[in-house]
This record gives structure tokens, sequence and C-alpha cells, in this order.
């Protein structure tokens, strides 16, 4: 464990950096492809929403394997693994042009390549941050994966329309080689590698009960918030605003970014249930707001109330995640937090989707809405406790 006092240290410049750009090859190409699939290989529905769903049970099937290599072998030696198959897979994008069984591989791959840098990337970072900083440490690095999620969904589309597949394909593999070169970057000090001779595996190696109230909860907000990624703009098109979509995700940046730095003080002074139910209901009133627009302005004001709502509850519920176990467990505390987050945004991408084809976008949304809210009640009966409040923070 690094024995520092400064957050800000070149490390965690780097492997903050590495987030974003890990985070946003994965909106950029999750955007893209569907058309990429539809109009170039001439793929059906089903092989559209096979596109996404495929890297996501790879990074799903991946997660509890990586904890447990992560905590047994070192998080650092995962985070170098784990990223330069992540890279190689993205310049190979470039020789799937034209089959689709291929991209179809590859996409599983570069999901398992994804899962299990991410988890060791997620693990390592708690190293790299003074234990009384972990909460701000954690809110800044899942701040960049924040700006990697408004960025890529528009710089996708803006590359595809503009450049077609040999952008796109290209864009995809600069992304991922940067988010190599940070992870190589990326020292820390060396780790103590504990053996496990004659050890036989149990289910809490693989999964940890600690960290699932945080991931139940998280697995909610990613479930709708996959409404956002995958069918904002197609409602936009449909109701003549597709101009407003960028600007969308531009608002929505600033909604993130403006409360951080007092988001801290009031965690600390309150607790969670000050701070993250608040933040619940403003995640939804968003989304019931986007549901209804008929206007810019309203898609507008709905991006703002999400932003501010989702820029608290993710660094919030990952850092009560990470709290809830001791250090040498948070490998597979970040693998279980993560695989319910994926299992999440993976349902709801696909559950939203039939949703949408029977119901319209409208209704859709508001169910997403409904979603949310819920999650309000389960973190009240199953996080909400005196305890957390005193212990967890996240600045």
């Amino acid at each position: 464990m690094l024995n520092q006092k400064r957050l800000w240290t070149k490390d965690f410049l780097f492997i903050s950096l590495n987030n974003f750009f890990t985070f946003l090859s994965f909106y950029v190409l999750a955007t893209a492809f569907p058309m990429f699939v539809k109009e170039d290989l001439k793929g059906n529905g089903q092989q559209i929403g096979l596109v996404i769903t495929i890297f996501v049970i790879g990074n799903i099937g991946i997660r509890p394997f990586a904890g447990l290599w992560v905590d047994r072998y070192g998080a650092k030696k995962m985070f170098w693994i784990g990223f330069a198959l992540f890279c190689g897979v993205s310049f190979t994008y470039l020789s799937a042009t034209s089959l689709i069984y291929l991209l179809f591989a590859l996409r599983f791959i570069h999901g398992l390549s994804h899962g299990l840098a991410t988890t060791a990337s997620n693990t390592l970072v708690t190293k790299l941050i003074p234990e009384k900083k972990l909460g701000q440490g954690i809110g800044y690095f899942s701040l960049f994966m924040s700006i990697a999620m408004v960025i890529g969904p528009a710089l996708g589309l803006s590359i595809w329309e503009r450049y077609g597949e040999t952008g796109l394909l290209w864009c995809g593999a600069i992304i991922g080689l940067c988010s190599f070169i940070f992870a190589i970057l990326t020292k820390g000090e060396p780790e103590e590698i504990k053996t496990f001779k004659n050890k036989k595996l149990e289910v809490r190696d693989f999964l940890e009960v600690k960290a699932l109230p945080a991931s139940i909860v998280v697995l909610l907000l990613a479930f709708s918030y996959s409404s956002l990624t995958s069918f904002l703009f197609l409602f936009a098109k449909e109701n003549d605003l597709s101009h407003y979509t960028s600007i969308f995700f531009i608002v929505f940046a600033l909604f993130i970014l403006i409360p951080r730095p007092i988001v801290g003080k009031i965690f600390d002074a309150y607790g969670p249930n000050k701070l993250v139910v608040p933040a619940i209901v403003s995640f939804t009133i968003g989304m019931i707001i986007l549901s209804q627009s008929t206007s810019g302005a309203l898609l507008l004001v709905a991006a703002a109330f999400m932003g501010l709502g989702h820029g608290i509850l993710v660094p919030a519920y990952q850092t009560i995640a990470m709290n809830a176990v001791s250090p040498e467990r948070r490998g597979i505390a970040a693998a279980t937090y993560f695989m319910l987050f994926d299992v999440g945004y993976g349902l709801g991408s696909y559950f939203l989707g039939v949703v949408s084809n029977s119901t319209g976008y409208r209704i859709m949304f508001m169910i997403s809405a409904g979603i949310v809210l819920f999650s309000a009640i389960v973190f009240r009966f199953i996080i909400s406790s005196k305890k957390n409040n005193e212990t967890v923070s996240v600045h």
C-alpha cells in the first residue's frame, strides 16, 4: 500500500486517463457499431443487438475470475495484461470490415479483455489513493469514466457520419492504444503477492457478498441508464430533435462536473441517505422529463437533472462497495460491483429495446424512470444504516 499523503500523484493521473480512454472506446463503439452492422455488414435486427450483447457477455463472464486473479497475482500484472489484450483487439477490428461473425468473435474477446482490465484498474487505483482519501479518489477516478460516457456516444456518431467504417475502426484502435499507453505509464509500487498452495476454490473467491448491496443498486441504475446510450438518438431522431443530442451530452457532462467539489462535504456531513436518495430522485425526474420532451429545451433540462444524479450516484455506490471490504478483498469487490453493473446494462439494453418496440420510446423512458425510483427503496432497505453513514465517504 502506498504511504502517500497526496491524491494527485503522477500514477493517479495516468490511471485516471487510462480509465477515460477505456470507457471512451466502449461508448464510441457501442453507439456506432449497430449502424456498422446494419449498413455495412447488412446484419439483421438480431445481429445488430448481438454486437453489444456479446461484448457484455464476455465482460460479465470474466469478472469473477478477474477478481480472483487480481487478488492472487497482483492488480498491476493483471492491469497490464488486460490492456495489452484490449489494445490488440482494438486494432484487430480493422480486419473485420466484411465478416460479421469475425466481428462477433472479436467483440467477445474485447469484452473479456475489458472485464479483466477494468477489474484490475479499479483495484489498483485503491492502492494509489491514501486510505483517508479513498472516497475522494474514487470520486475523481470515476469522473473520468463519466466524462467518457458522455463524450463517447457523440464522438462515435460523428466519426461514423463523417468518415464511415474506416474512420470508426481507426478511431477505436487509436483510443485503445491510448488506454494501453497510460496503463504502461502507471507504475505504482511493487505488490506483495500471496501464495495459495493447495487451497480449494470457494464461492467467496469469485463473489464478494459484502459488496452485493451497492452492486444491486448500481445494477438498477445501469439498467435504466442503458436506455440513454441505446435509444436516445433514435428517440431524438423520431421527434426531430437529433440536432440537440450532442448538446444533451455536453449538458449531461457539465452537471456531472459541477457538483463534484461539494459532493464529498455533503456526504461526510449527512451520510449516504442525504445524498444518494436525492440523487436518485434527480435522475428519475430527468428521465421523466426526457420521456415527455417535445423541444430541445426540455431535452436539455432532462440532461441537467440526469447528469446531476448520475454524477453523485456512481462514485457513491462504488465507494460503498470498496469500503465494505478489507484492502486485500478489493479485487473481488471490484469484480462483483462491475459484474452487476454490466448485467444491469446488458439486460437493460435488451429488455428496454423489447419494451420500446411494443410501447414506443416515451413509455420506455417512463419505465426506466420507475426502475431508478425503485432503487431508492432498495437502497433504504439494504444499504442505509447507521454504520454506513459513519464509515463511507465520497470525498
